[in-house]
Protein backbone atom coordinates (compact mmCIF):
# COMPACT_ATOMS: atom_id res chain seq x y z
CA UNK A 1 0.00 0.00 0.00
CA UNK A 2 1.31 3.44 -0.92
CA UNK A 3 2.04 5.66 2.08
CA UNK A 4 3.78 8.97 2.83
CA UNK A 5 6.66 7.28 4.69
CA UNK A 6 9.10 8.07 1.89
CA UNK A 7 7.66 11.51 1.19
CA UNK A 8 9.27 14.89 1.68
CA UNK A 9 8.27 18.35 2.81
CA UNK A 10 7.62 20.88 0.05
CA UNK A 11 7.28 24.55 0.89
CA UNK A 12 3.73 25.81 0.28
CA UNK A 13 2.48 29.29 -0.60
CA UNK A 14 2.36 30.43 3.03
CA UNK A 15 0.35 33.44 4.20
CA UNK A 16 -0.52 34.53 0.66
CA UNK A 17 -3.10 31.78 0.12
CA UNK A 18 -4.92 32.68 3.32
CA UNK A 19 -4.90 36.36 2.44
CA UNK A 20 -6.52 35.56 -0.91
CA UNK A 21 -9.08 33.28 0.73
CA UNK A 22 -9.99 36.02 3.19
CA UNK A 23 -10.47 38.51 0.36
CA UNK A 24 -12.93 36.13 -1.27
CA UNK A 25 -14.66 34.69 1.80
CA UNK A 26 -14.19 37.19 4.60
CA UNK A 27 -12.82 36.28 8.05
CA UNK A 28 -11.85 32.60 8.16
CA UNK A 29 -13.17 30.62 11.18
CA UNK A 30 -10.18 28.26 11.17
CA UNK A 31 -8.68 26.22 14.00
CA UNK A 32 -5.06 25.34 13.19
CA UNK A 33 -4.00 21.82 14.14
CA UNK A 34 -0.58 22.85 15.44
CA UNK A 35 0.17 19.51 17.10
CA UNK A 36 3.08 17.12 16.78
CA UNK A 37 6.45 18.23 15.50
CA UNK A 38 6.26 21.82 14.26
CA UNK A 39 8.99 24.34 13.52
CA UNK A 40 9.34 28.11 13.79
CA UNK A 41 7.95 28.60 10.28
CA UNK A 42 4.68 26.95 11.31
CA UNK A 43 4.49 29.03 14.50
CA UNK A 44 5.10 32.21 12.51
CA UNK A 45 2.48 31.29 9.89
CA UNK A 46 -0.16 30.72 12.57
CA UNK A 47 0.76 34.04 14.16
CA UNK A 48 0.38 35.80 10.80
CA UNK A 49 -3.00 34.23 10.05
CA UNK A 50 -4.38 34.89 13.53
CA UNK A 51 -5.88 31.41 13.55
CA UNK A 52 -6.47 29.78 16.92
CA UNK A 53 -4.21 26.84 17.72
CA UNK A 54 -5.00 23.61 19.55
CA UNK A 55 -4.04 22.69 23.09
CA UNK A 56 -4.65 19.14 24.34
CA UNK A 57 -4.69 18.63 28.10
CA UNK A 58 -3.47 15.04 27.92
CA UNK A 59 -0.21 16.30 26.39
CA UNK A 60 0.44 18.78 29.19
CA UNK A 61 1.72 16.74 32.11
CA UNK A 62 5.06 15.39 30.93
CA UNK A 63 8.26 17.39 30.86
CA UNK A 64 6.57 20.37 29.19
CA UNK A 65 3.51 22.22 30.52
CA UNK A 66 2.82 23.77 27.10
CA UNK A 67 -0.53 21.95 26.99
CA UNK A 68 -1.55 22.57 30.62
CA UNK A 69 -4.69 24.71 31.10
CA UNK A 70 -2.88 27.48 33.01
CA UNK A 71 -0.95 28.28 29.82
CA UNK A 72 -3.97 28.48 27.50
CA UNK A 73 -4.77 31.88 26.02
CA UNK A 74 -7.59 33.52 24.09
CA UNK A 75 -5.93 32.36 20.87
CA UNK A 76 -6.26 28.68 21.78
CA UNK A 77 -8.95 26.04 21.50
CA UNK A 78 -8.65 23.64 24.43
CA UNK A 79 -9.35 19.90 24.38
CA UNK A 80 -9.10 17.13 26.97
CA UNK A 81 -8.17 14.88 24.07
CA UNK A 82 -8.92 14.56 20.37
CA UNK A 83 -10.40 11.69 18.37
CA UNK A 84 -6.88 10.22 18.26
CA UNK A 85 -6.45 10.14 22.05
CA UNK A 86 -7.75 7.59 24.48
CA UNK A 87 -10.35 8.79 26.97
CA UNK A 88 -9.28 10.84 30.00
CA UNK A 89 -10.22 8.06 32.40
CA UNK A 90 -8.16 5.51 30.45
CA UNK A 91 -5.29 8.00 30.26
CA UNK A 92 -5.32 8.37 34.05
CA UNK A 93 -5.29 4.58 34.46
CA UNK A 94 -2.23 4.34 32.21
CA UNK A 95 -0.18 7.00 34.03
CA UNK A 96 2.54 5.96 36.50
CA UNK A 97 1.21 6.46 40.02
CA UNK A 98 3.52 9.39 40.83
CA UNK A 99 2.54 11.27 37.69
CA UNK A 100 -1.13 10.48 38.30
CA UNK A 101 -0.90 12.02 41.76
CA UNK A 102 0.57 15.15 40.23
CA UNK A 103 -2.30 15.38 37.74
CA UNK A 104 -4.93 14.87 40.46
CA UNK A 105 -3.27 17.57 42.55
CA UNK A 106 -3.42 19.89 39.53
CA UNK A 107 -7.15 19.23 39.23
CA UNK A 108 -7.55 19.79 42.97
CA UNK A 109 -9.15 16.37 43.15
CA UNK A 110 -9.54 14.22 46.24
CA UNK A 111 -11.51 11.02 46.18
CA UNK A 112 -11.86 7.91 44.05
CA UNK A 113 -10.44 9.03 40.71
CA UNK A 114 -11.25 5.65 39.15
CA UNK A 115 -15.01 6.14 39.64
CA UNK A 116 -16.35 6.58 36.12
CA UNK A 117 -19.82 6.80 34.67
CA UNK A 118 -22.13 9.78 34.15
CA UNK A 119 -21.38 12.73 36.42
CA UNK A 120 -18.38 11.04 38.09
CA UNK A 121 -16.34 13.35 40.37
CA UNK A 122 -13.15 13.13 38.30
CA UNK A 123 -15.11 13.98 35.14
CA UNK A 124 -16.32 17.17 36.79
CA UNK A 125 -12.79 18.01 37.97
CA UNK A 126 -11.11 17.90 34.57
CA UNK A 127 -14.04 19.65 32.89
CA UNK A 128 -13.83 22.48 35.40
CA UNK A 129 -10.06 22.73 34.85
CA UNK A 130 -10.51 23.12 31.11
CA UNK A 131 -13.45 25.51 31.38
CA UNK A 132 -11.61 27.83 33.76
CA UNK A 133 -8.60 28.08 31.44
CA UNK A 134 -7.99 31.15 29.27
CA UNK A 135 -8.81 29.32 26.02
CA UNK A 136 -11.48 31.01 23.93
CA UNK A 137 -13.16 27.67 23.18
CA UNK A 138 -13.25 24.38 25.09
CA UNK A 139 -13.96 21.14 23.21
CA UNK A 140 -14.46 17.97 25.22
CA UNK A 141 -15.40 14.58 23.71
CA UNK A 142 -18.62 13.29 25.21
CA UNK A 143 -16.78 10.29 26.69
CA UNK A 144 -14.78 12.76 28.83
CA UNK A 145 -17.27 15.57 29.39
CA UNK A 146 -20.32 13.71 30.51
CA UNK A 147 -19.89 9.98 30.66
CA UNK A 148 -16.51 9.22 32.25
CA UNK A 149 -15.92 6.28 29.92
CA UNK A 150 -12.82 4.13 29.57
CA UNK A 151 -10.58 2.94 26.75
CA UNK A 152 -13.27 0.74 25.22
CA UNK A 153 -14.94 3.91 23.91
CA UNK A 154 -11.83 5.35 22.27
CA UNK A 155 -12.73 6.67 18.82
CA UNK A 156 -9.49 6.01 16.94
CA UNK A 157 -6.02 4.57 17.50
CA UNK A 158 -3.67 6.16 14.92
CA UNK A 159 -1.70 3.79 12.75
CA UNK A 160 -4.12 0.89 13.19
CA UNK A 161 -6.74 -0.54 10.86
CA UNK A 162 -10.02 -2.12 11.83
CA UNK A 163 -10.22 -3.15 15.45
CA UNK A 164 -13.27 -1.03 16.22
CA UNK A 165 -11.95 2.35 15.09
CA UNK A 166 -14.56 4.98 14.26
CA UNK A 167 -17.56 2.92 15.35
CA UNK A 168 -18.37 4.11 18.88
CA UNK A 169 -22.04 4.11 19.84
CA UNK A 170 -23.60 5.65 22.95
CA UNK A 171 -27.04 4.60 24.14
CA UNK A 172 -29.73 7.15 24.76
CA UNK A 173 -30.24 5.77 28.26
CA UNK A 174 -26.69 6.83 29.14
CA UNK A 175 -27.28 10.37 27.94
CA UNK A 176 -30.41 10.62 30.07
CA UNK A 177 -28.32 10.00 33.20
CA UNK A 178 -26.39 13.22 32.70
CA UNK A 179 -27.10 16.20 34.96
CA UNK A 180 -27.86 18.95 32.45
CA UNK A 181 -28.44 21.32 35.36
CA UNK A 182 -24.88 20.87 36.65
CA UNK A 183 -23.19 21.44 33.32
CA UNK A 184 -25.38 24.38 32.43
CA UNK A 185 -24.44 25.96 35.78
CA UNK A 186 -20.75 25.25 35.17
CA UNK A 187 -20.87 26.83 31.72
CA UNK A 188 -22.52 29.91 33.17
CA UNK A 189 -20.10 30.10 36.13
CA UNK A 190 -17.07 29.97 33.83
CA UNK A 191 -18.53 32.55 31.42
CA UNK A 192 -18.75 30.09 28.54
CA UNK A 193 -22.42 30.69 27.80
CA UNK A 194 -22.41 32.38 24.42
CA UNK A 195 -25.40 34.70 23.88
CA UNK A 196 -24.89 34.39 20.12
CA UNK A 197 -25.69 30.67 20.20
CA UNK A 198 -29.39 29.99 19.85
CA UNK A 199 -30.66 28.37 23.04
CA UNK A 200 -33.17 25.52 23.05
CA UNK A 201 -35.55 24.57 25.80
CA UNK A 202 -33.93 21.98 28.06
CA UNK A 203 -35.58 20.02 30.82
CA UNK A 204 -33.68 21.26 33.84
CA UNK A 205 -33.60 18.41 36.27
CA UNK A 206 -31.15 15.78 37.41
CA UNK A 207 -32.79 13.07 35.33
CA UNK A 208 -32.23 14.59 31.87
Amino acid sequence: METAREGKWIKGPGIEIFEEMEKMLGPLPVIAEDLGIIDEDVIELIRETGFRGMRVMQFGFGDDDFHCPHNFTENHVAYTGTHDNTTMLAWLFDLPSEERERVLMYFGFEGNWFEGGPNSPITKAWTRSLFTSGASLAVIPIQDLLLGYGADTRINTPGTFGGGNWCIRIRGEALHQISATYYKSLIKATYRDNPLVQQTDVQEDEDL
